[in-house]
């Protein structure tokens, strides 16, 4: 690939993501809680393209779905999450002290350790463990870094305000980690996501909205003042999967893992479908880090045509991953059908 030849760690920077962040804190109970299955079921690919954004830069897009906790966990107050415009310090503070992590909504541009990770596409959450009130900080695992951290109060208020307005001060304690991760939540994700990136209804969602990235993106130079910017950013948000897929290899690998309960996805040839996708996902963000280092305008065009190619194999595998699920006779199966 382009971009790893010129740089072996572009590509290569610690992952962080919702689902994984979930999973690590999940996994001391339930082996089987993987990344994978949280993304499935819990989150799922998407992809919002935003032709004029009114901040900078003025493309952008994103790539996932909001982190549906419910779909994880038993269905109950404690699994919901919990957000206000005032900073929730007493009930954090009151979880701690009783031995309960937190998992907690931060923008990590505003805190003071973080150096390798952005606030760029999806939701970002650290896990708060202890409070250290002779020194005013708060123990926390971040999935960016190998190592536990500190932060002072002040510091993960700001992380924890300064985020979007739907993840302002964003907070979860989770006390009962019951999980239902079962065939009929795993048909229900599988076909909603399938679902939703076919649908037309907002022709800048789903694969439509990649077709129209796609077409967009070609008359850049010419209609977009800021391309190059807009490029460097597009870059920075497929890298921020941790492996420049957009997360399509993250669902290859969930396709994967359910091969033993669904047996429709090994006989469509899914899996294979999936990872073929995920590989010209990548071939996508390194063209893009190839413009923010050459500004080769070419290459933008070449970057169309690609994603044209993988607006049609993303078509080709929802549709086949539709009429599959569809075609079933299980009355879960049936009954998700009519109620889509």
């Amino acid at each position: 690939m382009l971009c790893k030849q010129e740089n072996n760690d572009t590509l290569q920077s610690k992952k962080h993501s919702m689902a994984a962040i979930l999973a690590f804190y999940m996994s001391g109970l339930n082996e089987s809680l993987e990344e994978e299955l949280v993304f499935g079921c819990g989150m799922g690919l998407d992809f919002k393209y935003i032709r004029n954004n009114p901040s900078t830069p003025s493309r952008v897009f994103s790539i996932t779905q909001k982190l549906n906790v419910g779909n994880i966990l038993n269905d109950s107050l404690s699994h919901t999450w919990s957000s206000s415009d005032k900073f929730p310090w007493d009930e954090i503070k009151a979880a701690l002290c009783k031995g309960k992590p937190v998992l907690l909504g931060v923008n990590p541009s505003y805190l003071p350790y973080n150096k390798v990770s952005s606030n760029l596409d999806e939701e970002y959450a650290i896990i708060a463990l202890e409070y250290k009130e002779t020194y005013g900080v708060i123990k926390v695992i971040d999935l960016a870094y190998e190592v536990e951290k500190e932060v002072l109060i002040a510091d993960l208020a700001d992380a924890m305000y300064y985020n979007s307005p739907d993840r302002r001060n964003h907070w979860l304690v989770v006390d009962n980690k019951g999980i239902e991760i079962n065939e009929r939540n795993i048909r229900s994700s599988l076909y909603k996501v399938a679902h939703y990136m076919l649908s037309e209804k907002n022709i800048h969602s789903g694969v439509s909205g990649i077709r129209v990235f796609a077409q967009d993106l070609s008359r850049w130079k010419e209609e977009a003042k800021d391309w190059k910017w807009s490029a460097i950013y597009c870059h920075r948000v497929l890298n921020s999967t941790g492996d420049g897929t957009a997360y399509r290899s993250l669902f290859a690998d969930y396709l994967a893992k359910l091969s033993s309960i669904i047996p429709e996805l090994e006989t469509i040839g899914a899996i294979d479908k999936a990872k073929r996708i995920a590989e010209l996902w990548e071939e996508v963000t390194c063209n893009f880090y190839a413009i923010t280092k050459s500004g080769d305008n070419s290459l933008l065009h070449q970057t169309s045509a690609m994603l044209k190619k993988i607006s049609i194999e993303e078509e080709r595998l929802y549709s086949m991953l539709l009429s599959s699920l569809k075609g079933g006779t299980n009355t879960d199966e049936k009954q998700l059908v009519n109620e889509s």
